[in-house]
C-alpha cells in the first residue's frame, strides 16, 4: 500500500512540476509575443493546419480569429481565415475579410479577384459586376481591365470583355498579350475582320 501511495504522490508531483514548467514556458512565450507578435504565425499555422487535416474547421477558424486580435493586419492569417469561411460556405464573412485585405493592400489585384469570386459563390453576381465596374471607373491600371475582361468572359458577356481589353490596350499599347486577348474575343464573337 505504501508503494502505491508513494507512486500516486510521486506522479502528482511530477505532473505538478510538469504543469508548472508548462506554465512558465507559456508565460515566457506570452512575454515574447508581446515584443514580437509575428513570431507566433508559424505556430498558429501548424495548429490550424492540424485542425483542418482533422476536419476541425470551426476550431481552425476560432484559432485564426484569436490570432488576428494579436496580428490584425496579417495578410496570410486573413487569407487563410477567408479561405476557411469560403470552405464553410460562409461567404459574407469571407467577403468582409477580402474587403479588409483590399483596404490593407489596394494595389493587390488578386484580392479583387477573390472578392469577386466570393460574391459569385454567394450568388451575388451583381455585386461582383459592380466591383469591376467601380474599379474600371477609378483605375488606370491595365491589369485591372484585363481581370475585368476575364470576369466578363466568365459571365458570357464578351462585348463587355472586349471593351475592357480595349481600355487595357489604350493604357498599355505595347503589350502584345493584350492584343492577343482582344483577338481571341473577336474570334469568339465571330468578328473575324476585327481580329
Amino acid at each position: 500500500g505504501i508503494f502505491l501511495i508513494t507512486l500516486i504522490v510521486f506522479s502528482f508531483t511530477c505532473f505538478a512540476a510538469e504543469k508548472a514548467d508548462k506554465d512558465a514556458i507559456l508565460q515566457e512565450i506570452s512575454a515574447f509575443i508581446d515584443k514580437s507578435p509575428d513570431a507566433i504565425r508559424p505556430v498558429i499555422f501548424s495548429i490550424a493546419d492540424e485542425y483542418v487535416n482533422n476536419n476541425k474547421i470551426d476550431e481552425a477558424v476560432a484559432l485564426y480569429e484569436k490570432a488576428l486580435k494579436i496580428l490584425p493586419s496579417s495578410e496570410d492569417l486573413l487569407s487563410r481565415l477567408a479561405n476557411l469561411y469560403n470552405r464553410k460556405a460562409d461567404y459574407l464573412k469571407a467577403v468582409n475579410i477580402y474587403k479588409k485585405m483590399i483596404e490593407l493592400k489596394p494595389d493587390n489585384i488578386w484580392y479583387y479577384n477573390v472578392l469577386s469570386d466570393t460574391y459569385k459563390n454567394a450568388k451575388l453576381d451583381d455585386k461582383a459586376a459592380a466591383l469591376w465596374e467601380d474599379l474600371m471607373k477609378k483605375s488606370n491600371n491595365p491589369d485591372i481591365f484585363m481581370q475585368a475582361a476575364n470576369f466578363y468572359k466568365n459571365q458570357n458577356n464578351t462585348d463587355k470583355a472586349v471593351l475592357a481589353v480595349k481600355k487595357a490596350i489604350e493604357l498599355k499599347p505595347d503589350n502584345t498579350a493584350y492584343q492577343q486577348a482582344l483577338e481571341s474575343y473577336y474570334v469568339k464573337l465571330e468578328k473575324f475582320s476585327d481580329a
